[in-house]
Parts: structure tokens; C-alpha cells; sequence
């Protein structure tokens, strides 16, 4: 994994898990090692924001991966949301690992989550493309049913104006595209 300080500027948010996905960077939200520290700076380039430290009276009084965390987290989550809304969810599910390519999205969400309460544009552009990839698994019986419910759950997320897809739903989503699992990428 490559070190905070070697992060550099990416292009694009599949660019940034590119280079995520061959290095193996941790996408764990609530990793207590590393804090996903890597995705924290690499995101707040792709929005240009440097991931300045906070400073009173020339002291510096938060370092600078936890102010820029919360800056993404508040103030910088639509700018995060702008540089996710176009993301190919088929194209992460092919060319990123399972179920990495779901923890590579769940960081885009938790960082686009004060946006997503306001607008939707995640949950609006993201959940049919979900359905899409859930739908191409080859269930029957019971198996078939738990799918239906779970697309069913995903629909009433999408329809309902007052929902937002979470970190959380990608659980659901995760659990129902084990099917993905053959199509893993060793590096």
C-alpha cells in the first residue's frame, strides 16, 4: 500500500480505485489502523482541495487527514457526489475484485451521504444498476425468492422520496451478488 504522503492527484474516482484495487488500500470506514487514509487525500485531490491542517494562531491543532475527513464528510460532500454520480456500477463489478468494488463505492457513498440527503443523485443512478447486476444471478427457488425481496427492498429505497441508499444497503447488495465471486480478479 502506498504511503499518505505518496498519494498523488487522480483523474477520476475509477481511477483512484485502480490504483486502490492493484495496491489492495483498505476501504474499511472504520479501519483502526489506517482510517482508509489513502481514499481520504485521494479524494480530496480529485475534488482540488489540499488536505490542509487546521490552524490557530500558526498552531496546528488537527492533523491534517482528520480535518480533511471531516471536511469531505460536511462541506466537500457534493463536490464528492459530482465526481461519483457517473460511475459504471458493471464496470467496477468486472474489473474490481469481489466484494472490493462494493467497499470502493461505499466510500464514495459515506463521503457523498450529507449530498445524498439532500438530492438523491447516488441513490437515483446507483440502485437500478444494482438491480441490473442482482438480476443477472441465476437463483431458483428460495434463493429466487430471497432475491425478489431484496430488489424489492432496493425499489422501495429508490421510490420513496424520503430514502437514501446507505453503506449499509451495500450489505444487501453484496450478500446478493455472490455470483460475482467467480468472476474474481487475481493480480
Amino acid at each position: 500500500m502506498r504511503n499518505y504522503e505518496d498519494v498523488v492527484k487522480l483523474n477520476s474516482f475509477q481511477e483512484i480505485c485502480t490504483v486502490a484495487n492493484e495496491e489492495q488500500w483498505c476501504w474499511n470506514l472504520f479501519c483502526g489502523t489506517c482510517g482508509h487514509r489513502n481514499f481520504v487525500k485521494s479524494l480530496a485531490l480529485l475534488i482540488n482541495r489540499r488536505p490542509l491542517a487546521l490552524s490557530i494562531n500558526g498552531i496546528t491543532r488537527i492533523p491534517s487527514y482528520y480535518y480533511m475527513k471531516d471536511k469531505l464528510l460536511n462541506d466537500f460532500s457534493h463536490n464528492v457526489q459530482e465526481k461519483v454520480k457517473d460511475v459504471s456500477i458493471e464496470y467496477f463489478a468486472n474489473n474490481f475484485k469481489y466484494p472490493d468494488f462494493l467497499g470502493y463505492l461505499g466510500i464514495a457513498l459515506f463521503y457523498s451521504q450529507s449530498a445524498e440527503n439532500e438530492n438523491r443523485i447516488l441513490t437515483e443512478r446507483w440502485i437500478p444498476q444494482f438491480i441490473a447486476i442482482m438480476n443477472q444471478s441465476e437463483r431458483s427457488g428460495v434463493l429466487a425468492n430471497v432475491l425478489k425481496k431484496r430488489v424489492f427492498y432496493l425499489e422501495n429505497i429508490l421510490f420513496d422520496n424520503k430514502k437514501i441508499l446507505t453503506v449499509k444497503d451495500l450489505e444487501i447488495i453484496e450478500r446478493s451478488c455472490s455470483h460475482l465471486m467467480q468472476r474474481i480478479i487475481i493480480y
